[in-house]
């Protein structure tokens, strides 16, 4: 008997739009970081890697520093407080799409219209 292969979940692509304020995007944001780091990267120590470095962000990044690492992607943040230099688990990604909905369902963000943008 074969098994049927689970549904990989889609990225989603936020808008300004889908979160409401910039508290909101930046919440989410960390909150993305965090549970990526603790569990794709497996860093025990997540939750006050994740608190420093964004201490360290809200004091010492300029206003546009700090623009473009809201900018990127949670995953490439936490691959880099990982100090991750090997290829990316087979799963990674998936494991990474499904926190990113799990923690836009939490914060009560509409997905209405979300999802892998096509060219």
């Amino acid at each position: 008997m074969q098994e049927a292969l689970a549904p990989v979940p889609e990225p989603l692509i936020m808008t300004s739009d889908s979160f409401g304020s910039i508290e909101a995007q930046r919440l989410w944001f960390w909150r993305v970081v965090q549970q990526t780091l603790g569990t794709v990267f497996q860093e025990a120590e997540a939750p006050s890697i994740v608190r420093d470095y964004r201490r360290e962000v809200d004091r010492k990044a300029s206003g546009l520093e700090q623009i473009a690492l809201y900018h990127s992607s949670p995953f490439s943040v936490a691959a880099d407080l990982a100090g991750w230099s090997d290829e990316i688990p087979d799963g990674a990604l998936e494991t990474y799409f499904s926190i990113q909905q799990e923690a836009a369902r939490e914060f009560g963000f509409s997905m209405e219209g979300l999802g892998r943008q096509t060219e």
